[in-house]
């Protein structure tokens, strides 16, 4: 997907290829923030469309009772860095900051955070997916409760949103890390 022309003066504007917005922005379940498309995503321009997101759609959300349209998917970095690397210092700096205009989570209202790794390392790690399963599980079920849960997906994507997160919170209950 060719990027907006609200990209012009990001550092990553000639150092990266695509552009993959979020989509189900009005998903009634859950969020998930993942670190940054793929090559599949980015032409596609949609979140989770590549190998992992397609084995992460039937593997996880179907047997959960859970449909794509029931997740917001974004993303922290919305293009594929050449070298398929997720950048870091100013240029990282510059990129999120242009990358948070699209950032619609201020729109879903997250109230529950819950932190877990980056959904393709299941397919080098597949022992991981319980703990996918687990977090995915929690989330729709606090959901029901009626919490808006959002699912950070890695590091970076905590790290991304970390100082964001009391800021934005109504409610706060708790942030879960590796517990659930």
């Amino acid at each position: 997907m060719k990027k907006p022309d609200e990209c012009k003066g990001c550092p990553l504007l000639k150092k990266s290829t695509g552009f993959c917005g979020d989509y189900y922005p009005d998903a009634p379940i859950m969020a998930m923030v993942l670190k940054m498309p793929g090559k599949d995503e980015v032409i596609n321009g949609e979140p989770m469309t590549g190998r992992a997101g397609k084995f992460w759609e039937k593997e996880y959300l179907h047997p959960l009772g859970l449909r794509r349209q029931d997740v917001l998917i974004a993303n922290t970095i919305r293009c594929f860095p050449h070298g398929g690397e997720f950048p870091t210092g100013k240029v990282r700096k510059g990129a999120l900051a242009y990358c948070r205009r699209w950032d619609v989570l201020d729109k879903f209202r997250p109230d529950l955070w819950i932190v877990t790794f980056n959904p393709a390392a299941i397919l080098r790690s597949p022992q991981q997916g319980k703990f996918l399963t687990r977090a995915l599980e929690f989330a729709r079920d606090r959901a029901r409760e009626g919490y808006r849960p959002v699912i950070l997906a890695g590091e970076e994507a905590k790290e991304v949103y970390a100082p964001w997160l009391e800021g934005a919170m109504k409610k706060w209950e708790r942030h879960y890390w590796g517990e659930i």
